[in-house]
């Protein structure tokens, strides 16, 4: 079963080694990792949403709200999505949505 919820302190670990996998383009530096681990936990135009299958993190959701002109007020922008590779194709990204 899939489950979604709010990234907490404990998912550390597990959301790190999903945002080693996504990035190609960057080293995801572990004590950086943290420092901005702690601050989007604290900061309430920021989320990480984690999806798990049978309690088990399989995959993770960084998004941000701003303010926008055009809609009137606060929209939310997708930064980073990763699912693992064994369960994607299944709907598993925009169930973390």
């Amino acid at each position: 079963m899939l489950t979604i919820e709010q990234a907490q302190i404990d998912d550390m670990s597990d959301v790190f080694m999903l945002a080693k996998k996504l990035a190609t383009s960057y080293e995801v530096n572990r004590l950086a990792f943290n420092k901005s681990f702690n601050c989007i936990l604290n900061d309430p135009k920021e989320v990480v949403f984690i999806t798990k299958h049978d309690q088990s993190i399989i995959g993770n959701y960084l998004g941000t709200i701003h303010t926008t002109f055009f809609a009137n007020g606060a929209v939310a922008w997708l930064e980073e999505l990763y699912v693992k590779p064994d369960y994607r194709g299944f709907g598993t990204g925009m169930t973390t949505m």
